[in-house]
């Protein structure tokens, strides 16, 4: 469970099937949901499932050619390390942050509010990856467990501000990083990893591309639910305001 407060409300953030907790709720968020909730606003969406259950020889021979080819050249070839941070300090925190604003300035994306991923921290469902070649760090992740399962919530990298040779060492070593963290939560006992959704369109290049990644390691198309429900009289007439005002700027 992720809770985290405002001036207001108090926000609860549930994934994959966590109960509900016997406290009090403002805002209720169910994040990849494996069952339609009960009450609320509910969206359906589909994402890529890794079955960790498998040997990792099986998981591995599932990946595209291409990218068993470039996990393969980078184990030879590039100097990389690998850090895993299970239980993330304030201070690694603060370092995906920087590093995830960069990117998502890059790309025309908020930046990454750091109340949010304070709670995250201290929820204990947090963990995030780091790839460093040298002293530069080329990507972070940051997935997000709660019992059998595991999901990727953030992919950072500089790849859009690289040359054209670090372009390709950035692309082997999230191949890469990708590759040790299954390996590593199938040894943790996890039995699904989920690859953060799927997207359904065909006109959006990026996300196309996106999804083509994704497909790379061959998981399997599922489909899931995100919620949102307003549990109390404070949430539903804040969310009523906001909805009016974001009706009235777009006129």
């Amino acid at each position: 469970m992720i809770a985290y407060r405002t001036r207001w409300k108090h926000y609860v953030e549930l994934w994959f099937d966590e109960p509900v907790p016997d406290t009090d709720i403002d805002v209720l968020t169910r994040c990849r949901a494996l069952s339609r909730p009960a009450s609320g606003h509910c969206d359906e969406f589909y994402s890529l499932r890794i079955d960790l259950s498998e040997t990792p020889e099986t998981i591995y021979t599932r990946f595209t050619r291409n990218t068993r080819a470039q996990i393969r050249r980078s184990i030879e070839s590039d100097q990389l390390r690998f850090d895993f941070f299970d239980e993330p300090t304030a201070e690694q925190m603060s370092e995906f942050i920087a590093f995830y604003d960069a990117f998502a300035q890059s790309k025309g994306l908020d930046p990454m509010s750091p109340e949010y991923a304070e709670a995250h921290r201290l929820s204990g469902q947090c963990s995030l990856s780091r790839v460093r070649c040298g002293q530069e760090d080329l990507v972070w992740h940051a997935n997000v467990s709660y019992g059998p399962h595991v999901g990727m919530m953030y992919s950072a990298s500089q790849l859009r501000l690289a040359a054209s040779d670090e372009r390709k060492l950035i692309g082997r070593a999230n191949r890469r990083l990708h590759w040790e963290e299954l390996k590593r939560f199938r040894a943790q006992g996890r039995r699904y990893y989920d690859f953060g959704g799927w997207y359904e369109g065909h006109t959006d290049e990026e996300r196309l591309s996106i999804n083509r990644f994704k497909e790379e390691f061959g998981g399997k198309k599922v489909l899931l639910y995100a919620g949102l429900e307003n549990r109390t009289l404070v949430a539903k007439v804040t969310a009523a305001l906001k909805q009016r005002d974001k009706i009235e700027t777009s006129l």
